[in-house]
């Protein structure tokens, strides 16, 4: 097995490749430090696995994914950092977007970068549970952020209103609207936001 540590900081990369050998013993590994250096060697080398810094001088790791990507390199990349999970969350999920096939913490226990490692050979990725939970619920964030920004400005304020508890008449009243076009511009907010009551409808907009 090939593998390419990218990380501008050899004593890590030192360690990393002594713990890995005792899980790995056919293990050939390559260094860059740089992200120039990762890019020449990924152009001339097939690796079976690329361990990824993401705090790299001048190229971070995200650049450095995005330039894998256009140049349509195979090889699958487990992106590391010292950073928490917790902080890491929009990169993850960026770096996922971007190519990155998993992420781990380099705090992580040798044994636990290695479960990693054969999981992305084996079946492709690997993304850790509480990774996935982050990342699936930032989705939701988006989808949601989406959904109330497809909201018109007029259907904005109906919703701030409903919010504060005024019933369609007096919403009626203060935008000077007849209740009844009220009522249709509400029918159309739950659809959008894709609701069917008043509570779910705030609710959600409030997230």
């Amino acid at each position: 097995m090939h593998i390419l540590l990218i990380d501008d900081h050899p004593v890590y990369v030192d360690g990393l490749k002594c713990a890995l050998s005792s899980f790995f013993p056919e293990m050939h590994s390559s260094t860059a430090y740089s992200g120039e250096a990762a890019v020449n060697l990924v152009e001339s080398n097939d690796f079976d696995i690329i361990i990824l810094d993401y705090h790299l001088p001048e190229l971070d790791g995200l650049d450095l994914l995005k330039i894998f990507k256009n140049k349509k390199i195979s090889s699958p990349v487990l992106l590391v950092s010292a950073i928490s999970v917790v902080q890491d969350t929009s990169i993850i999920a960026e770096a996922k977007t971007a190519g990155a096939c998993g992420f781990i913490s380099k705090q992580s226990p040798s044994a636990d970068i290695a479960v990693a490692i054969k999981q992305i050979i084996q079946i492709g990725e690997y993304w850790p549970d509480t990774v996935q939970v982050k990342i699936k619920k930032m989705a939701c964030v988006q989808e949601l952020h989406q959904l109330s920004s497809n909201l018109s400005k007029r259907q904005t304020e109906i919703v701030t209103l409903m919010e504060k508890g005024y019933t369609n008449k007096k919403i009626a009243k203060i935008i000077s609207l007849s209740p009844d076009t009220v009522k249709t511009h509400i029918s159309n907010i739950y659809k959008k936001l894709g609701v069917e009551n008043r509570a779910a409808c705030i609710s959600k907009f409030k997230e």
